[in-house]
């Protein structure tokens, strides 16, 4: 999305998820989803090595403080070979790490969060060849249901609007509109959201959770639904620099990952025609992927 100059990358939804992912250390990383799970020791690098694609990175792996390992996939769409390829990322999660001393256990959970318009019954979550079997749980945002607990994180901050929210609190927050099966409903939500977030004081933290909403939920809303959280948004200066600044961020570490697969031509032209890189950046960015 383009407005007044700001573009919105076309997989912002699951950029945004893998950043929020990142802000999980000593927190139950999926309560906002109902899914309980021991605490987040620390958040592990996904990339795998020796890889036959050029695009088998795991979403997000938690090391979890009972030293299990929790991987985590978005998924905007649904297709026959899905269970294959995430059973492929445990494989190679586990050769990543299982040298690693840090680790007494290796059991791997993988949770699958899958969006709003994916329904149940299109999703096979069991991977069964007979000499190897791997199964994970999928989580359907529409199935969610928190509307207690996004209540009384309202009520606190408009009780306290200084109030310190928890990183599993601001999950609900922008979870909220995604635990609706249609768009209608969706965009209701979000309008509901982007209100109750300017009870908030410290303006940098509405911001960012009113950009990163308006990110997450974009795909969902209509012309006028974004308008009026454009708004909103435009009301808020420093708003432009966080959301350019994360988007930019996560446009160079795509193009470093292409730069190192070798297609790096294509990956140029397309991320800096999106992320509008200068070539000076284009170059120092080049100059990273050489030093790693």
């Amino acid at each position: 999305m383009k407005q007044d100059g700001m573009e919105i990358h076309r997989n912002g939804m699951d950029i945004v998820q893998r950043l929020m992912a990142q802000k999980m250390v000593g927190q139950v990383p999926l309560k906002a989803l109902s899914y309980e799970s021991s605490k987040v020791k620390e958040v592990l690098p996904t990339e795998i090595l020796n890889v036959s694609t050029k695009d088998d990175q795991a979403d997000t792996l938690y090391l979890l403080e009972d030293d299990t390992f929790l991987h985590v996939e978005y998924q905007t769409t649904v297709k026959k070979h899905d269970s294959f390829r995430f059973a492929g990322y445990v494989m190679g999660l586990y050769n990543k790490y299982k040298d690693d001393k840090r680790i007494s256990k290796f059991t791997f959970n993988t949770v699958v969060i899958y969006a709003p318009h994916i329904r149940r019954g299109t999703v096979n979550s069991l991977f069964d060849i007979g000499a190897i079997q791997y199964r994970f749980t999928p989580i359907f945002l529409n199935e969610v249901h928190q509307q207690k607990s996004y209540i009384e994180i309202i009520d606190k901050i408009r009780l306290n609007p200084n109030v310190e929210l928890t990183e599993e609190e601001k999950m609900i927050i922008l979870y909220r509109p995604l635990f609706n099966k249609n768009k209608e409903d969706i965009e209701r939500d979000t309008i509901l959201v982007v209100k109750d977030i300017q009870e908030m004081a410290d303006e940098l933290e509405k911001a960012k959770l009113t950009g990163t909403l308006f990110v997450l939920v974009k795909k969902y809303l209509s012309d006028s639904g974004q308008k009026r959280i454009w708004e909103v948004l435009k009301e808020m200066d420093i708003i432009k620099e966080e959301m350019e600044g994360i988007i930019k961020k996560n446009l160079e570490e795509l193009l470093i990952l292409a730069l190192k697969s070798g297609d790096f031509q294509t990956a140029i032209k397309q991320l800096v025609k999106e992320g509008k890189l200068n070539q000076a950046e284009v170059e120092e960015i080049y100059r990273k992927a050489e030093e790693n």
